[in-house]
């Protein structure tokens, strides 16, 4: 497994396109396909309009500009949607497990008619209007992290924004894999969640999205918009026998009257210690850094020797 990142970027200009951007580049640097794209006035079928962060021709930040990524996997990988809404702060962000999107984008809006019904989901947002992703004035710095090697066949990435000189958490995003195996035999055509928010509900128990009897007839698919995640109390102290800060996987259940649990997976990880931002384990070998918020505590992957700035 190969982790790469873009952390410790300046928003000051750009605020939540320069977020978004530090993500977008970092996977297309990495093997993903940005498919089709528009920087709110012109579209490009072939994803080539959208080169940056800024605003004006070319650029991410502007109202309705938007971008379509797809995943390694190929044709039928999975496919991330990401629309700047009236304000750098606001976004929608889009989620297709396998689909082609049959109907074009357009300038101003995202390409739609997946060939499998009901396959285009909204993990954060509902219209091109956007809703509150980062916080307004681009006082933070963007952090983005990609696993290069898909996990129980997902590509794996995080995105957060910290604010400076505090290092609160100002909006972020995770997609992770799970194992499902014990629900469903490792049949399950779609072992993975999201979740998207503002400031620190990013890091929250409720809130996560992800489909439960993907590809299946009877039971109907159904996509949870309000899963949640079991986290432990986070103590004041490391573990008493070992000496060192405990880190969880993250279990994943859905709102179901059957197989409500859904799986787990420890590419970050729920945190055993109460620390936060720029607080790190392990920064020069196996590196994770802390985020907390909402009195959640998070550990997500990190590069090693670098330095989470404040």
């Amino acid at each position: 497994m190969a982790k790469v990142s873009s952390v410790n970027v300046d928003c000051a200009t750009n605020g939540g396109a320069a977020a978004v951007w530090n993500l977008v580049n970092l996977l297309i640097s990495n093997g993903w396909t940005k498919f089709a794209d528009s920087d709110g006035t012109t579209y490009s079928s072939s994803g080539t309009q959208v080169t940056g962060p800024g605003s004006g021709a070319n650029g991410l930040n502007n109202a309705s500009a938007w971008v379509a990524l797809r995943d390694p996997s190929g044709a039928s990988g999975r496919k991330y949607l990401f629309q700047r809404g009236s304000a750098d702060s606001n976004w929608w962000i889009r989620y297709v497990r396998s689909a082609t999107l049959n109907t074009a984008g357009n300038s101003t809006t995202l390409p739609t008619n997946p060939s499998v019904a009901n396959d285009l989901q909204s993990i954060h947002g509902t219209s091109s209007s956007g809703t509150l992703l980062f916080d307004a004035g681009g006082n933070y710095y963007a952090h983005a992290v990609y696993e290069t090697t898909a996990a129980f066949g997902v590509y794996q990435f995080w995105m957060a924004a910290s604010v400076k000189v505090t290092g609160n958490a100002a909006g972020g995003m995770l997609a992770m894999g799970l194992d499902t195996a014990t629900v469903s035999g490792g049949l399950d055509q779609d072992p993975s969640f999201a979740i998207a928010s503002s400031t620190s509900s990013w890091l929250s128990t409720g809130g996560l999205k992800f489909w439960n009897y993907y590809g299946l007839v009877s039971p109907a698919p159904a996509f949870v918009t309000s899963g949640v995640r079991f986290t432990p109390t986070p103590i004041a102290t490391v573990n008493q026998y070992t000496g060192n800060d405990d880190a969880f996987p993250i279990i994943v259940v859905g709102i179901s009257t059957q197989f409500p649990y859904k799986g787990q997976g420890d590419w970050a990880r729920s945190a055993g210690v109460s620390r936060t931002y720029p607080n790190t384990i392990n920064l020069t070998t196996d590196a994770y850094c802390y985020f907390a918020g909402g009195g959640f505590h998070l550990l997500v992957p990190w590069p090693e020797n670098t330095t989470p700035q404040l």
